[in-house]
């Protein structure tokens, strides 16, 4: 801070505007002098002030390169912890293959293709294959191909034929439990199954006899059960519309 003859301080008397850190102070002979507090320089040296510009870019350009390195790490940060999420696979933009959906759809294509053989390279390309299946759901989704209407009663029919073919297995299961083939009934069906034509003997044929004996028994009881259903159920028919 300048300072007068006599050792006391001039008081700042107002700041130069458009420079936040420079201010005016009064000097002998009413003079005024401008001082730029961080540099202790004159204002409107023209050396003071290009340098000052200089390091005021300077920071400028250290701080957005910080900035766009801690943007950087931010962004990868939070890339690889979505990325190795507990019992996620694969994050397909905004959607999470989870462990579990994946080895579903693994032992379906097992299931369903006997010829597939499972090594690390089949899976790899097995969870390429989903990934491309879902970019494709993905992109039908953006043009609203799954609002059309040919679309949602395709799904519908779908949902309905799945629903019901559910039904239908959970039904026999639970009637199968209850279920038994006697021996006189093997016997019957084997003694049938003589007179229509020259069979192998009974010990050779007995499980699939009694396997055959079942399979009608649970068919005609899901047969009377839903027709249980049907007779039971509230249905009102127009007759005119037919």
């Amino acid at each position: 801070m300048p300072w007068q003859a006599d050792g006391t301080a001039f008081a700042p008397i107002r700041a130069v505007p458009g420079r936040h850190a420079t201010v005016l102070y009064p000097r002998k002979h009413g003079a005024w002098q401008a001082w730029d507090v961080l540099t202790h320089e004159t204002a409107g040296s023209p050396k003071g002030s290009a340098r000052e510009e200089m390091k005021m870019a300077d920071r400028k350009k250290g701080w957005f390169l910080l900035m766009a390195m801690a943007l950087s790490g931010l962004l990868f940060c939070c890339s690889k912890e979505q990325a190795e999420k507990p019992g996620v696979l694969a994050v397909i933009n905004n959607y999470e293959l989870t462990l579990d959906d994946f080895e579903t759809q693994l032992a379906d294509e097992l299931e369903l293709d006997r010829d597939f053989k499972l090594t690390q390279e089949a899976k790899h390309t097995f969870l390429e294959g989903l990934i491309k299946k879902q970019l494709l759901i993905q992109e039908a989704k953006k043009m609203k191909l799954d609002a059309e209407e040919d679309f949602v009663r395709a799904i519908q029919r779908h949902w309905e034929s799945t629903l019901i073919k559910n039904l239908i297995k959970s039904k026999s299961a639970e009637i199968s439990k209850k279920i038994y083939v006697s021996e006189e009934e093997i016997q019957a069906r084997y003694e049938q199954m003589r007179k229509s034509a020259p069979v192998p003997p009974l010990s050779e044929l007995q499980d699939v006899i009694q396997e055959e004996i079942k399979e009608n028994k649970k068919t005609g009881k899901l047969k009377d059960w839903i027709d249980d259903l049907r007779q039971h159920a509230d249905v009102h028919i127009n007759d005119a519309l037919l």
